[in-house]
């Protein structure tokens, strides 16, 4: 009988004191209450952990025998609950090691090359001769009128990671994100539109692209380029001479570093002493190897080229 009634008052003795130890508990939860944040951590900690910004500028928040940073966290709140639904923080990209086409001995397929970035979706003009009506139906497919072109706004990191896998023009494979990222963080945000709207009629822009392949020579089809809205011309982009076969007018001039380079020099016997540059010119540079964001970063800084072929051209 005796046993009995010490076996039951030290049972009675762990419940009592578990009884204590959980109103104990839950008055510090209240008392105290909890962090919720989101961030590097996988775990909830109370307030007590939590030290305020120290001299270096970073919360820290100790917990269960460790110490983490935490660096550039929304404002941690303070909260009144034992409930906490936690959101883990996506972890900073980096750039993925270089790939090389010497690591392929074949053309490498990626599952990702059908993706890209595109703008908000064009407006829903229906203009008579558009490449929008076309009737193919592997064009239609294949064609991507609000496809984002400009690299002022859309190289990321995920961004650059993926394009990483491509070749020159068409991606970064083989550059290094600090060379090519220098260049292009210097591009400036254009302050109005490529193609400002048509005003009038139907609204529909009507463009002609001039290549310099040379077809055009005796087409006598000068007037009718030039009485489209806008003209786009590329590379050597000659017009002296032979005005009545390509017209004279530019509008948007598609270039890469080499062949505005030499548009000065090379081309100079047909008469073409310099780039186009008629009034409200756009210029379009497509790079299409690491001197054309070598001799872009000498054009944006209004200096001489420090680096490549192009070292100390203005």
């Amino acid at each position: 009988m005796t046993f009995h009634t010490s076996k039951i008052c030290a049972w009675l003795f762990v419940i009592g004191v578990g009884i204590v130890f959980f109103v104990v508990f839950q008055e510090n939860l209240t008392v105290n209450k909890w962090i919720t944040f989101s961030g590097n951590f996988d775990t909830v900690i109370s307030k007590q952990d939590y030290e305020e910004e120290n001299a270096t500028g970073r919360a820290i928040l100790k917990a269960t025998g460790f110490t983490k940073s935490l660096d550039s966290l929304p404002v941690i709140q303070f909260e009144r609950q034992t409930e906490i639904t936690f959101t883990p923080a996506v972890v900073p990209e980096t750039p993925i090691p270089i790939l090389f086409v010497a690591n392929f001995s074949r053309l490498p397929v990626w599952d990702f090359e059908d993706v890209y970035n595109q703008d908000a979706p064009p407006g829903n003009r229906r203009c008579p001769e558009s490449l929008r009506n076309s009737k193919d139906e592997n064009f239609k497919k294949a064609f991507l009128p609000n496809i984002r072109l400009f690299m002022h706004n859309s190289i990321n990191m995920s961004e650059w990671n993926r394009l990483s896998h491509f070749n020159n023009p068409f991606g970064f494979m083989e550059y290094s994100y600090d060379d090519i990222m220098s260049s292009v963080k210097l591009i400036p945000k254009p302050r109005e539109p490529l193609l400002s709207p048509k005003v009038g009629g139907d609204g529909c822009i009507r463009c002609a692209v001039v290549g310099s392949g040379g077809i055009l020579n005796g087409s006598n089809m000068g007037k009718e380029i030039d009485a489209h809205d806008y003209v786009f011309r590329v590379n050597a982009a000659i017009t002296k001479g032979y005005e009545d076969d390509v017209g004279e007018k530019t509008s948007v001039y598609v270039h890469t570093a080499h062949s505005l380079y030499q548009s000065t020099s090379h081309f100079v016997k047909t008469g073409q002493i310099y780039a186009p540059h008629d009034q409200g010119i756009k210029y379009v540079m497509i790079p299409e190897g690491m001197r054309d964001f070598q001799w872009l970063q000498g054009l944006l800084r209004g200096q001489r080229v420090e680096f490549g072929p192009y070292k100390s051209k203005r």
